[in-house]
């Protein structure tokens, strides 16, 4: 038998935190709406792993160009992680035109693993940072571009062929079983091959229970101009 106190202090719990705690149980099993709710939001969840972006969003985006990494579709992009952090030989160009005349950053949009972060999130976060970088005075800023198929690695092989200074790649992160919703965008000083996750800086749960997406539009904008004046990031920048 649950106490009055017990019962408070477990809805006090779930009333904080969207974690699976303090649910109940029915013997040893869990209860049929909890365990109804948990193979729902764990099919949301592979959904936004393997749906991909819709071939519009680039242009609704207004991104100049949209490329794809080696992996040739989201089975073989699931599987191989590595063919998601390098371009397609055919894409190399697009990306080195973009930077062409300079580029101090470069902003770039990855489907990552949650197509539903990506077109949930990027369309309110991105008007707000390119704000952000032209309130902060930093230009040239090129993009946005959308790589399909991406691994946060791929940032390093877009600063090799762009030679920008700074790469922001917003980026669906892998969904858990509370949000298949939430973003991240990962940051880096001069990304290019060699680098690792050392090198980079990132601002993850960009949700609509999390960290807002205008909110973390400024944060982003701001590390960006201050990574240009420091020239630095990872473990090497100071936040």
């Amino acid at each position: 038998m649950v106490s009055f106190t017990e019962h408070r202090h477990s809805l006090d719990l779930c009333s904080r935190t969207p974690a699976r705690i303090a649910r109940g149980r029915a013997g040893t099993r869990p209860r049929t709406a909890e365990l109804l709710l948990f193979r729902a939001d764990h099919a949301a969840a592979r959904d936004a792993v393997l749906t991909e972006v819709g071939a519009d969003f680039p242009v609704y985006t207004g991104c100049v160009a949209s490329v794809a990494t080696c992996a040739a579709d989201r089975r073989e992009y699931v599987l191989r992680p590595d063919l998601g952090r390098r371009l397609r030989e055919q894409d190399h160009a697009a990306i080195a035109a973009v930077g062409a005349n300079g580029c101090d950053v470069l902003v770039a949009i990855g489907d990552g693993l949650s197509s539903e972060a990506v077109t949930s999130q990027v369309p309110s976060l991105l008007p707000s940072l390119l704000a952000g970088l032209e309130d902060e005075g930093v230009a040239p800023v090129r993009g946005p571009v959308f790589v399909r198929n991406a691994r946060v690695g791929v940032m390093d092989h877009l600063g090799q062929l762009s030679q920008a200074s700074v790469v922001i790649l917003l980026v669906g992160e892998r969904p858990g079983l509370s949000t298949a919703k939430s973003l991240s965008a990962y940051m880096g000083w001069m990304p290019r091959f060699g680098c690792t996750d050392a090198n980079r800086n990132v601002i993850s749960n960009i949700h609509e229970d999390g960290l807002p997406a205008v909110e973390a539009a400024s944060v982003v904008a701001r590390w960006a101009t201050k990574m240009l004046r420091e020239r630095a990031s990872g473990v090497h920048f100071s936040v």
